[in-house]
């Protein structure tokens, strides 16, 4: 493979990558607010509970009670409702970019000279960054390494199709 052609490969291979980090980021940050909402729950009932059956320190159990329900109405407001719902539209684009990636390669393999492959990189880069940026910016984001590492693994298992 030619120089141009595996700088093409590298962003194909970036751009799927960026679409299954933004699916599993959405993904751990729906299993987290979910959490968070059981735990909340659950602490809510406990206070109630505690308060009737106790009869002793009702302010306590009553402020406790509240600050539960206070998370709960916060959560939709919160980086975790925030990054899900980016992580979606982020997804939803980058799979789009890598499934024309994909078709792009099936001709670059075949049929392209150099100019068209510069060009080709140029506009995949370009949308990528257009994508990430129109919805995400760092404190949105922040790094996690085990989604990552996630994303790396499959994006290293769908290429095994390929030949390059």
């Amino acid at each position: 493979m030619d120089e141009l052609r595996e700088r093409y490969w590298r962003a194909f291979y970036d751009v799927k990558k960026a679409a299954f980090y933004y699916k599993y980021y959405g993904i751990s940050s729906s299993r987290w607010g979910k959490l968070i909402s059981v735990i909340c729950a659950a602490l809510s009932m406990g206070f109630v509970a505690s308060g009737y059956f106790s009869k002793a320190f009702p302010k306590s159990w009553a402020f406790l009670t509240f600050a539960c329900q206070l998370v709960l109405a916060y959560q939709p407001f919160s980086s975790f409702s925030e990054r899900k719902a980016a992580a979606a539209y982020i997804f939803q684009d980058m799979s789009k970019l890598a499934k024309e990636a994909e078709n792009t390669w099936a001709i670059i393999q075949v049929t392209a000279d150099k100019e068209e492959i510069i060009e080709r990189i140029d506009d995949l880069l370009t949308r990528q960054d257009a994508i990430e940026e129109r919805f995400a910016t760092v404190s949105t984001f922040p790094d996690n390494g085990f989604i990552h590492k996630k994303a790396i693994k499959s994006t290293d298992e769908y290429f095994r199709r390929f030949q390059t």
